[in-house]
Formats: C-alpha cells, sequence, structure tokens
C-alpha cells in the first residue's frame, strides 16, 4: 500500500515535469481511494487549492 507522502510526492515530480500524466495516473493507479484523498488534501495544505486541483 502507497501511504500520503507518496502521493504528494509524485504531484511534485508530476508539477516538476519530472514524470508524464500516464506515470502519474499508473502510480495511483496502485493506491486506495482514501489515500489518493488524503495525498491531495494535504497537496492542497502544502500548495493551495489551484495546485491540488491541478493535481487531481
Amino acid at each position: 500500500m502507497r501511504d500520503i507522502e507518496y502521493v504528494v510526492a509524485l504531484a511534485k515530480a508530476y508539477g516538476r515535469a519530472e514524470i508524464t500524466l500516464d506515470t502519474l495516473q499508473a502510480e495511483i493507479h496502485n493506491c486506495t481511494l482514501d489515500t489518493v484523498a488524503f495525498g491531495v488534501i494535504a497537496f492542497d495544505e502544502e500548495f493551495g487549492h489551484n495546485a491540488a486541483a491541478s493535481a487531481e
């Protein structure tokens, strides 16, 4: 199981263009929905709502 920090790290890597959208989606599909939801919340708290919305 992937943890919330992993989801946030994926979002950051995508935002820095270190991974593709396809890679991000493939990795996210390996996570539980709860983990992804909490990861988006954590990303939102760190980077703001607009950044979290674009990472969804």
